[in-house]
């Protein structure tokens, strides 16, 4: 009878033993997925910072770039500026010129400019008009004169931005 208990107690204790190493499988089968899923997150949000960080230094490298094209586009406040570099191009060619009201159209700047002068002034001044690093069409140029040429150029800018116009 003896025996048979000691035999009932071993078995209860390798029952509790197999128990006990299963539930510390478990645990640790369930700590490993916890921590493959923590790791995973934490690798996640490593490589978003990352990201962010190129993207900076990508905006940040190309902020002389963004600052030349965005000065390529004329909008109301350097409009002034535009007429500015309009007026040493005429003044540079020895071109007398007057220039009447501007026009905003949807996103597009008309000037009308009333020209005076010689021909290879005059010819000189739409060159340089050509070769603004603005995009804008010369819609007409009409030229009358023998010594001294007189006309009329309308310029339609078409780099122009205007925030102010609703679409």
């Amino acid at each position: 009878m003896k025996s048979f208990f000691k035999l009932i107690l071993l078995w209860l204790i390798n029952l509790a033993l197999i128990g006990g190493i299963l539930g510390l499988v478990y645990l640790i089968a369930n700590d490993a997925e916890l921590t493959i899923k923590a790791h995973q997150e934490s690798y996640l949000v490593a490589r978003a910072r990352a990201d962010v960080t190129n993207w900076r230094e990508a905006l940040d490298a190309s902020a002389g770039d963004r600052a030349r094209i965005a000065a390529l586009f004329i909008n109301r406040d350097s409009l002034i500026n535009f007429i500015e570099e309009l007026e040493t191009a005429a003044s540079e060619s020895g071109v007398n010129y007057k220039l009447g009201e501007p026009t905003i159209e949807a996103t597009v700047l008309k000037l009308t400019l009333q020209i005076s002068g010689s021909f290879p002034n005059i010819y000189r001044l739409l060159t340089r008009l050509e070769n603004l690093p603005y995009r804008l069409r010369l819609e007409q140029i009409g030229l009358a004169g023998d010594v001294e040429w007189n006309g009329q150029v309308a310029i339609r800018l078409l780099s122009f931005d205007d925030q102010h116009v609703q679409d």
